[in-house]
C-alpha cells in the first residue's frame, strides 16, 4: 500500500519455466478499479543489458480494469509483475 497516493501494490515473480495462474484476494476492496501493470521478462534469470543489447531487458507497462474483490491472471515464465490498483 502506497499512503502517499492510495494504492494498492501486489508483486508477483515466477522464477519457474512455465507460466503460473494466480488469484489474489484484495479483502475489502470493492467495485471496478483502474491498475498500471508493469511487467518484467527474461528468457535467462541472469540475464543482463550489454553495451551491445542496453534494451535487451527494459520494463514494460500497460493498464487494466480490476474488479475487486479479486485479481487473477497468469505470470509468464520467469517473470516479474507489479500492479498498482487505483484507490
Amino acid at each position: 500500500y502506497d499512503a502517499q497516493t492510495g494504492e494498492v501494490i501486489v508483486k508477483i515473480v515466477n522464477t519457474g519455466d512455465k507460466a503460473q495462474d494466480f488469484t489474489v484476494n484484495l479483502k475489502g476492496m470493492k467495485g471496478s478499479r483502474q491498475a498500471t501493470v508493469t511487467t518484467f521478462s527474461a528468457d535467462n534469470l541472469t540475464g543482463e543489458n550489454t553495451l551491445d543489447a542496453p534494451t535487451k531487458y527494459v520494463p514494460k507497462t500497460s493498464s487494466m480494469t480490476v474488479s475487486a474483490p479479486t485479481l487473477s491472471g497468469t505470470v509468464p515464465a520467469k517473470t516479474f509483475v507489479m500492479y498498482k490498483i487505483a484507490k
